[in-house]
């Protein structure tokens, strides 16, 4: 399990400004999107915020079940185990 590591006000900053100018980056498709969800999640988790890693996470897991992609949806799946989130 992972550590629960110190948040700082820089670090959320960071993460926000990261967040907005990734969003204006990413392509519109369902793949781009959660390939997206999943980056900021694990960026988030690396950061110590745990709850919004989780909540990335699941939206990446939701939207891959959404769009039937099995073996995406099943990888992101061992993922989340293997962190623990």
């Amino acid at each position: 399990m992972l550590k629960e590591k110190p948040k700082t006000s820089e670090t959320r900053k960071a993460l926000e400004n990261w967040t907005i100018d990734q969003e204006q980056q990413v392509e519109n498709t369902p793949i781009a999107v959660i390939e997206f969800n999943l980056r900021r999640g694990r960026l988030y988790l690396a950061a110590g915020y745990k709850d919004e890693a989780l909540e990335n996470f699941e939206a990446a897991r939701e939207q891959a079940f959404n769009e039937r992609r099995d073996e995406l949806y099943n990888a992101i799946e061992e993922e989340m185990d293997r962190l623990e989130i």
